[in-house]
């Protein structure tokens, strides 16, 4: 007869273990995502037209909050979106610029990861 400790030893093992597998799915699918959204900027789109419209959506509200934001007052950076990711590239002066750009864009609703590709040039 198994006891009611080495069931829940087996028990917590399981758990364990699907929590890791269900952890490294989603590295994967954010880490495929960022690859796909590498090919749409080289003309290979793999979205569906709803997928396409919900990010223009998402693109136009994260540049609707960098627009609002006085803080962010002449910074440009390169604004992309698939999937509901967000990817930020270019170069901005200070590692609180590329902070502020992440938050803003993390509280956009619908939005799933930002992924910066920021390059910090400028003093800290």
């Amino acid at each position: 007869m198994v006891g009611i400790k080495s069931r829940a030893r087996h028990f917590n093992w399981l758990a364990l273990l699907g929590l890791s597998l269900l952890v490294s799915i989603g590295c994967q699918t954010s880490t495929d995502t960022l690859r796909d959204a590498d090919e749409v900027t080289q003309g290979r789109d793999k979205r569906s037209p709803s997928d396409e419209v919900t990010d223009l959506k998402l693109l136009e509200a994260v540049r609707a909050a960098y627009a609002a934001d006085p803080t962010l007052a002449g910074v440009v950076v390169q604004t992309e979106c698939y999937r509901r990711v967000i990817v930020l590239k270019g170069q901005v002066a200070t590692q609180d610029i590329e902070r502020r750009l992440i938050k803003l864009a993390n509280g956009v609703a619908g939005v799933t990861v930002v992924a910066s590709r920021l390059k910090v040039v400028g003093a800290n």
